[in-house]
């Protein structure tokens, strides 16, 4: 089982954005491997394969997906970070979330092996193995 290239990693991220936008089970579920684990922010938030992952997700769907009004993916050394901004993300499984969440995918052979969830930035990034973006103005557009 080898970790997949970074650029690799970010198109698996997307497919599983994209399935999660479209609700469409079977797309998320091809995205993970039958071993996938999840952990959610509070201890017992933790799923052990594929079937508890889509169970979990499913739950989330049902009580409604946030109105992002942000995303960012950064990926790292050993993972890759997506953070999601929303003014709907204020509680979650009763612990106080800042109106961002951030989960941090590992990928292996192409399907997604983990996926952690924090509500910090710089912890999600420290555990994707990524370094702050240094964004710099390369010119104008347009």
């Amino acid at each position: 089982m080898s970790a997949a290239p970074n650029n690799e990693a970010v198109a698996v991220v997307i497919a599983w954005l994209d399935a999660m936008r479209r609700g469409a089970r079977d797309a998320l579920a091809d995205c993970f491997r039958p071993d996938v684990t999840r952990r959610g922010i509070v201890p017992d938030a933790v799923c052990h394969d594929r079937t508890e992952a889509l169970d979990m997700l499913e739950q989330g769907v049902t009580v409604g997906t946030p109105r992002a009004e942000a995303l960012e993916v950064i990926r790292g050394d050993t993972g890759v970070a997506l953070g999601v901004r929303s003014d709907d993300l204020q509680v979650i499984a009763d612990v106080p979330v800042p109106g961002q969440l951030y989960n941090v995918f590992e990928v292996r052979d192409g399907r997604i092996a983990s996926i952690r969830d924090f509500i910090r930035r710089r912890d999600a990034l420290h555990a994707a193995g990524a370094s702050e973006p240094q964004w710099t103005w390369r010119g104008s557009v347009g």
